[in-house]
């Protein structure tokens, strides 16, 4: 009779695991609470793309670059599915891409997984008319503000209008 309860609970074990190993992951929607992912399809142009170092402690000097401001540029293209391309060419520096793709975890909260990053980020995003702007807390980027070959951890900052 105890083997026959031992056996049970194994089963009943191994069932209970198999039915709720699926459910932990986060839901990625292209829906949010605001927009579609879809609406972004398009090419955009930057009006504003700010870097803010964001770290305590000893700050690079400069500690912020305003790469529009400054003279640079900066566009990215969306496909409707929300992969993405951001290029961004600063006036002092070779120009570099940044990509990956664009969702709403849970349907609420906008989040960005670069390509070659294990993880996502969260951002503000808004959608109005032909105006898309992306505001990133601390450590949401990486920018070498005092172009010593090292990134910085910085807040971003980004308006982009439709072409």
């Amino acid at each position: 009779m105890k083997k026959f309860i031992y056996l049970l609970f194994a089963v009943g074990a191994a069932i209970s695991l198999a039915t709720c190993s699926s459910d932990d992951e986060d839901e990625q929607s292209d829906t949010g609470p605001d927009f579609a992912i879809s609406e972004l399809q398009g090419t955009w142009t930057a009006t504003t793309l700010t870097f803010s170092y964001s770290e305590a402690g000893e700050r690079p000097d400069p500690d912020f670059v305003n790469i529009i401001d400054d003279g640079g540029s900066a566009s990215m293209t969306v496909q409707s599915g929300g992969r993405f391309a951001l290029t961004i060419s600063p006036i002092d520096r070779e120009a570099f891409i940044v990509s990956g793709r664009m969702f709403f975890e849970e349907g609420e909260f906008f989040a960005i997984e670069f390509d070659g990053e294990d993880d996502y980020e969260y951002f503000g995003a808004t959608l109005s008319g032909n105006t898309f702007t992306i505001n990133g807390g601390p450590n949401t980027a990486e920018y070498d503000l005092d172009r010593n070959g090292t990134d910085d951890p910085c807040s971003v900052y980004l308006v982009l209008v439709r072409n």
